[in-house]
């Protein structure tokens, strides 16, 4: 795999979700971005984004369009890092959702604040119509990756390296690792 000098370290990765009074947390995927407010969110340019954090979640809540907010409790064994794939129904284009995210030893009703954008139908068709494209192919998998890479859609990259439909690669599971190890900054998360 041909991965272009510099071409994911040269910008700012993930973010660190922590508006005012909220706790640190690392999102390394779906790609997210801080505001000069320490809010953070992000365009995910699919319908089902799987969330990985590069620090140990005690919980995860999902709110989406007034209804009650889908929860669930990560149990201790779960290692930061690994992908929680979306559990929910898929996101509608334009569709707002809340990450509350707390980390494990943050008290309760302590959560750090992520919120998610859909793309514009057209994007989520496209993605989707990609990732069907690939099918079970690792070279061609790579080769989607270093591509939205090089067009600087790492929103995109980071999708496909994490969409859970992706195949087992030597490549790509080298690149997870090292964003993992990096985490949100100089000396990793």
């Amino acid at each position: 795999m041909a991965w272009l000098p510099g071409a994911w370290a040269a910008t700012p990765l993930q973010a660190v979700a922590s508006a005012a009074g909220e706790p640190q947390i690392c999102v390394i995927a779906p790609r997210v971005e801080s505001d000069a407010d320490g809010r953070v969110d992000g365009t995910v340019p699919n319908a089902r984004p799987t969330l990985v954090v590069a620090d140990p979640l005690a919980e995860l809540q999902i709110e989406r369009g007034g209804a009650r907010p889908w929860r669930a409790h990560i149990h201790v064994s779960k290692r930061a890092g690994t992908p929680i794939p979306w559990p929910l129904a898929p996101l509608k284009p334009g569709e707002q959702a809340l990450l509350r995210l707390r980390p494990r030893g943050a008290a309760a009703g302590n959560f750090a604040s992520v919120r998610l954008r859909a793309a514009a139908d057209q994007e989520l068709r496209s993605s989707e119509r990609l990732v069907g494209r690939l099918g079970r192919d690792p070279k061609a998998w790579e080769q989607a990756v270093d591509g939205a890479l090089a067009r600087q859609q790492v929103p995109l990259a980071w999708a496909l390296l994490f969409d859970p439909r992706a195949p087992v690669s030597q490549a790509l599971q080298g690149l997870r690792v090292d964003l993992l190890s990096q985490g949100c900054g100089p000396g990793g998360g």
